[in-house]
């Protein structure tokens, strides 16, 4: 029966666990899993930071483009209920001509579309195209009414309740300034603020005046009016947003809606997730690559180990071999040398004696043993 490797090299022969109790030994493995490791660990963490960073710089983009979508979905509203304005203008023109009131039922159903109410004011005479009630009582500043009077369009969204009011001057036909006519729309909530459209996917959205005052939201708890006018810049186009929607943190991205030159207002668009949902991808990425990451060294560091640590070992093999052959070679050199070639004989003697620890007495090992078969080969030519 056959010995196995072990068996033929001895119950004293070194193992990989030997090899780490030698100075040597400790010195190179400390010295491969610091060159092994650190660059790895520098080059992970680089590619972590840097990917979480370019995923919250999409994630902002993202926000960023999802309020300026909602801002332009709101000017085109805007244009569309101003285009209806105009329309019913002409009528209430042809009106003062003619001396009729009737409203065609296209012109009209497309009103009750966008409009809950519609009237025409003219003095202390009010008359409903659409709706019914008596139209709001308003108290306009200096620049609405120089808005008004250049004839455009005025958005009024402050004015004490929660509707959203679009007014129109119409001009008296027969130019007397007199016979001026007003029109005063309430716009539909329903069909103006679509969270469909206004929405972001997985956002919540928000719309604010100049006020400050939440206009429309999605949220399931209404955001707080103070907090966005602190956190939202009158100065800036756009912007983050850090804010707080019932007590849960949010990250979001304001627009301004820059609508005062056509409706003389301005209005900001928010679009807003929370925290912990945005950043989730990001920390799942990282859990991921961190987990992948260190299985990987992991697993090349054990393969590293374990190859040099066989490698060390059968270093120290050879040099335990050569240590148990050397005595007696030298003791046969010897018996068979002249006297002047003994005292170097006895010299190689004291040099074997000497330090057997580590790379350097392989190296003195390995030198002492090619002396002793150099004098072994000139004895055998004399």
């Amino acid at each position: 029966m056959e010995a196995g490797p072990a068996a033929a090299a001895g119950p004293g022969a070194p193992t990989s666990a030997g090899a780490l109790r030698s100075r040597l030994g400790r010195r190179f493995v400390l010295l491969f899993g610091v060159g092994a490791l650190l660059p790895l660990v520098i080059f992970a963490g680089l590619s972590v930071t840097r990917v979480s960073q370019r995923l919250d710089a999409e994630l902002q983009a993202t926000l960023h483009d999802a309020a300026k979508a909602s801002g332009m979905g709101v000017a085109a509203r805007f244009a569309q209920v101003a285009g209806d304005l105009r329309l019913a203008a002409d009528l209430v023109q042809t009106w003062g001509a003619r001396g009729e009131r009737d409203v065609s039922a296209a012109l009209r159903g497309q009103l009750q579309e966008h409009c809950d109410a519609l009237w025409v004011v003219r003095g202390p005479q009010v008359v409903a195209l659409v709706g019914v009630g008596g139209a709001p009582a308003l108290t306009l500043s200096t620049a609405q009414q120089a808005h008004l009077a250049g004839g455009a369009p005025l958005v009024v969204v402050d004015g004490g309740g929660d509707e959203m009011l679009m007014l129109l001057e119409v001009s008296d036909p027969r130019g007397s300034s007199r016979d001026a006519s007003r029109l005063v729309a309430r716009i539909r909530a329903s069909w103006f603020w679509d969270p469909q459209e206004l929405r972001g996917e997985r956002c919540e959205f928000a719309a604010c005046g100049p006020s400050g005052r939440v206009l429309y939201h999605t949220f399931s708890t209404p955001p707080s009016g103070e907090a966005l006018a602190a956190s939202v810049s009158r100065r800036a186009s756009s912007g983050a947003l850090a804010w707080e929607v019932g007590g849960v943190p949010q990250l979001g991205r304001y627009w301004h809606a820059f609508l005062r030159p056509q409706y003389g207002v301005d209005l900001w668009m928010i679009q807003s997730r929370e925290q912990a949902d945005a950043a989730s991808v990001a920390r799942a990425f990282e859990r991921d690559f961190w987990l992948t990451a260190a299985g990987t060294l992991l697993c090349v560091v054990l393969l590293g180990l374990v190859s040099h640590l066989h490698h060390l070992a059968e270093q120290r093999r050879q040099v335990l071999h050569t240590e148990r052959h050397v005595p007696s070679l030298v003791l046969l050199v010897v018996g068979h040398q002249p006297a002047e070639h003994r005292l170097e004989v006895q010299a190689l003697d004291q040099l074997e004696e000497g330090q057997r620890d580590g790379l350097d007495h392989q190296l003195h090992t390995e030198q002492l043993l090619g002396e002793v078969v150099g004098v072994h080969d000139a004895l055998k030519q004399l």
